[in-house]
């Protein structure tokens, strides 16, 4: 992977989608690329394999916004809103962005830009980044052991299967919990949120 500084380095780069209820990895991926401009559409189509459902709702960080229109056309049951740096801007012209914009960014800026949609977006943070939070600094998976794309992805994979099972665990324990059907709810969750924030965990 190549780095900011120019140096290339055998990175990894972890994507996660989880549900928003129940902290329960949906899909999971690994690539060596830098950023996350290609991992929207892939990612939303592992929901979908995974679970059978596209997701009703998925958010993102701003790394994912370069195939928020091309996600917006492929799945037509999933509402994306995918975070955009203007929203943060003072004094913004809306009406000139509007001009450069196109609807499906537009629809999706005034979104974040309302109360509502706004609090959507910020379920991100107590979502999939304590999920990230957990898998770094309470299981300690801080760097990846293997090398090579192939090899990395089946490790990634044991990470988030220790997370699920762990999540599993914690509602067999918890008395008069519907076991088998809390399970299949956090499977066929439709409520998702992805992200990559393992810098820490995937730079070897």
């Amino acid at each position: 992977m190549k780095q900011r500084n120019g140096v290339i380095k055998p990175n990894y780069n972890g994507q996660i989608v989880v549900d928003e209820e129940n902290q329960f990895i949906v899909a999971n991926d690994v690539t060596m690329e830098c950023n996350d401009q290609h991992q929207l559409v892939p990612m939303t189509q592992k929901v979908l394999d995974t679970t059978g459902h596209e997701p009703e709702h998925l958010t993102g960080d701003n790394g994912y916004i370069p195939q928020l229109e091309e996600a917006t056309k492929k799945f037509h049951g999933t509402v994306f809103l995918v975070d955009d740096r203007l929203r943060r801007k003072k004094n913004i012209d809306l009406d000139e962005i509007k001009k450069k914009y196109s609807e499906i960014k537009w629809n999706n800026l005034t979104t974040l830009l309302s109360e509502e949609g706004n609090k959507k977006y910020k379920k991100r943070m107590y979502t999939v980044e304590p999920v990230f939070g957990d898998m770094k600094f309470n299981k300690g998976y801080l760097h990846f052991l293997l090398r090579g794309l192939e090899k990395v992805k089946g490790e990634f994979n044991i990470m988030c299967i220790s997370h699920n099972l762990r999540k599993i665990w914690s509602f067999l324990t918890k008395k008069g919990t519907n076991i088998m059907g809390t399970i299949v709810k956090k499977i066929k969750s439709r409520v998702c949120h992805t992200s990559q924030s393992f810098e820490c965990l995937l730079k070897i």
